[in-house]
């Protein structure tokens, strides 16, 4: 009975590929690591006015007249190049631990300030950018959904508002059109397989901006009986890169690491793993109206801030988590993935975009504008299999 109600798929598949003209040749680069030869998957490559990451398969596509052009993942060395080669490797900053100095850090310390001071260390004016918006779902280890668009994303602040969002108006700090799907295959009703429908949390809008995020970390922290500690693994060029824990004494444990500019004293990347299997199972209603048992899953979450023009501006926000539901002595997962990387950045006016869509629906229930655009959406292998 639950694989029929999540596994019951349309074969519907939306491919937009055709008509789509390039002004100039794009260069298949395959970045992979120095030591171990293995692709590098979500490695940021910036080019004088756009930002790309490599897939699934560490594969990204630039334009082979780009220049100069920064490659950066956390772990690995920067590296600007002025030409491109087919295949490009990355070294690690350290081949083993026993090289890394640890010198012990208040993290709390470093969110705060962070927190505090955001609006005058990152770019807070209103801003427009050209995003790819990925979306997956995966039940029981199989690829179920797969939806990748082109879009527009209007930000007020650059930032999460609170004031806004207890108002029940998160269209007065963020707005998003879509201008074209470029891939869909799935099921539209998957966003609310497991439970009857809900009201969707906080998280799914909040995990899009760097301060609610620290926001929430502090929250954690400050729990009574909560543990934390903070470590700094590397401090080259201005850069540290530190990891950290928080334990809390209802049993959410987080794990994360971040790079820190010691000169701006930003936070330039940010990834946080959750763990919340010391939750017990709750029973629930599943669709049909039958009763099952869920249990809150895993997660992690990442976001990419770069320097242009002396602002500080997103290039790339990830949510991913798991959950299960126990039917029957039976237990399903299901693996959400959402994916949004800022290509391309401009300064814009107050008033936001005319033809915003629903973010409270699932992106292909909106209307898309049709706007065309170059696209260098590179899907995966097993993404690639799935569409076809």
């Amino acid at each position: 009975m639950i694989k029929q109600l999540y596994t019951k798929y349309c074969a519907f598949c939306f491919v937009l590929l055709s008509g789509i003209f390039f002004s100039q040749t794009l260069k298949k680069i395959k970045i992979t690591d120095l030591q171990g030869g293995k692709p590098i998957p979500n490695v940021r490559v910036i080019l004088p006015n756009e930002v790309v990451y490599t897939n699934d398969d560490g594969i990204v596509l630039v334009p082979e007249n780009a220049g100069s052009i920064e490659i950066s993942k956390s772990g690995y060395k920067t590296e600007t190049l002025k030409s491109i080669t087919s295949t490009i490797s990355l070294s690690p900053l350290y081949k083993n631990i026993d090289e890394v100095k640890i010198t012990v850090v208040n993290i709390r310390e470093i969110f705060t300030d962070v927190q505090r001071h955001y609006s005058k260390r990152y770019y807070s004016k209103p801003s427009l950018y050209d995003i790819v918006y990925k979306e997956k779902s995966i039940y029981d280890g199989t690829l179920q959904l797969l939806l990748i668009a082109d879009a527009k994303f209007w930000s007020a602040y650059n930032a999460y508002n609170y004031k806004n969002s207890i108002n029940n108006d998160n269209d007065a700090f963020f707005q998003v059109e879509l201008n074209n799907i470029k891939y869909y295959k799935g099921d539209k009703s998957q966003d609310s397989v497991f439970l009857q429908k809900q009201e969707r949390s906080p998280d799914h809008a909040g995990f899009m901006f760097m301060n609610y995020t620290l926001r929430r970390l502090i929250q954690h922290i400050d729990f009574a009986g909560t543990k934390y500690s903070g470590k700094i693994m590397d401090d080259t060029d201005g850069e540290q890169t530190m990891v950290f824990s928080i334990t809390t004494k209802s049993l959410v444990k987080i794990t994360g690491k971040l790079l820190y500019n010691k000169n701006d004293k930003v936070i330039t990347h940010l990834e946080i793993a959750y763990d919340q299997s010391g939750f017990k199972p709750y029973e629930g209603k599943l669709r049909n109206g039958e009763t099952a048992e869920f249990q809150p899953g895993n997660g992690t979450m990442s976001l990419d801030f770069y320097k242009k023009d002396k602002k500080y501006i997103p290039s790339r926000a990830s949510v991913k988590s798991d959950s299960f539901v126990i039917y029957k002595g039976i237990t399903h997962a299901r693996i959400y993935e959402r994916d949004i990387i800022f290509q391309t950045f401009q300064e814009a006016q107050k008033d936001g975009l005319k033809n915003r869509i629903d973010f409270s629906k699932n992106m292909w229930e909106n209307i898309p504008n049709h706007e065309q655009k170059e696209t260098n959406i590179l899907l995966s292998k097993e993404e690639q299999e799935f569409i076809n």
